[in-house]
């Protein structure tokens, strides 16, 4: 009897494990192929910044940009700016810089969909500004935020438990 709710109770941990695994998986949007015009701006001028943003549903996007400075350490200002749907799932905005003493941009989308508003935080953009040798790469500051992955930790707690219990079973 006791081997037999052993069983019921691995089953039903491994069950709950993939149920949770799945529930919790939502789809938000994802940003895309962003290009910005000029793709080596300067500081106080003015840029577009494009980008395709994949998702369900999605009312508004707003782009938040930053000004800041290398040396000083120091974002000066942040902008947020509406951005357009020009084709289906592309956004662009224009831009006027006004801190002539960045050295780059950050920026960040905020994204209304199913009835709420997403800061895409682990998704910052930096650019260069090209103020002397001025290369205008254009670098994805969100570390490891496309591996897709957080719900296996249900998973493998589910099993990690099945384990000790298996384990304790046949040490008796």
């Amino acid at each position: 009897m006791k081997n037999k709710n052993r069983h019921v109770l691995l089953i039903s941990i491994l069950i709950l494990g993939l149920y949770f695994s799945s529930a919790n998986v939502v789809a938000d949007p994802v940003v895309e192929n962003i290009s910005i015009d000029p793709t080596s701006p300067a500081p106080l001028s003015t840029i577009t910044v494009t980008a395709n943003i994949d998702g369900e549903d999605i009312t508004n996007v707003n782009l938040s940009v930053g000004e800041c400075n290398k040396t000083a350490g120091v974002c000066y200002i942040y902008h947020q700016i509406p951005m357009t749907e020009k084709t289906e799932g592309q956004y662009t905005a224009e831009v006027t810089l006004e801190k002539s003493k960045a050295s780059y941009i950050s920026f960040t989308f905020d994204i209304t969909y199913d009835g709420e508003t997403k800061k895409l935080e682990n998704d910052s953009w930096d650019v260069d500004l090209s103020i002397e040798s001025g290369n205008g790469d254009t670098t994805n500051g969100g570390d490891g935020n496309s591996v897709p992955g957080f719900e296996i930790i249900y998973f493998l707690i589910a099993v990690s438990i099945g384990l000790l219990l298996h384990r304790n079973k046949r040490s008796r």
